[in-house]
């Protein structure tokens, strides 16, 4: 199983994924993001086998969520970056890392 967070500007948002379906999803207010209430929202859930992250909001947010799951998991999460190719997508932006990381994923996931 994977578990997967999409870290943006108002809200966290994670979903589990297994057999290549969602089969449960939840988010909470970045602003208000701390250890505490991310271990809440899982002390029921089974450990992933990977984390995968994906971050267009703060670098707090990203520090928060990549330091839990070291934690919680003793998993290293996979940080999505942009890249100048993946997947037979080229990414012409002069400054390849001005494209969102979201747009991107949705880019090379089609």
């Amino acid at each position: 199983m994977k578990l997967l967070f999409d870290i943006g500007n108002t809200r966290i948002k994670w979903a589990h994924y297994l057999d290549d379906q969602v089969y449960s999803s939840a988010s909470i207010n970045a602003a208000n993001s701390d250890l505490a209430v991310l271990q809440s929202n899982f002390e029921n859930s089974p450990k992933p086998d990977s984390v995968w992250v994906s971050n267009v909001g703060s670098a707090e947010a990203l520090s928060i969520v990549t330091g839990w799951t070291r934690s919680a998991f003793k998993l290293e999460p996979n940080v999505i970056k942009v890249s100048k190719a993946c997947c037979g997508v080229k990414n012409n932006y002069q400054t390849q890392d001005t494209l969102g990381v979201d747009r991107w994923l949705a880019a090379v996931n089609t």
